[in-house]
């Protein structure tokens, strides 16, 4: 790799933002993935149903 720089973020403050689910706080980066994980999965379901719908039909 070279000449690459790198950097550790470990002596920075980490600011961490939360969302209040049903009494749990929840890290808003890791819902976020989830929540898009979940989207993307349920979409990639939907269209493959489909495609198996349209395939048989």
């Amino acid at each position: 790799m070279g000449n690459s720089n790198f950097y550790s973020k470990s002596n920075g403050t980490k600011i961490v933002e939360a969302i209040n689910i049903g009494g749990k706080y929840v890290d808003k980066e890791v819902f976020t993935q989830k929540i898009i994980t979940a989207t993307t999965t349920s979409v990639f379901a939907a269209s493959f149903i489909t495609f198996i719908i349209l395939l048989l039909g």
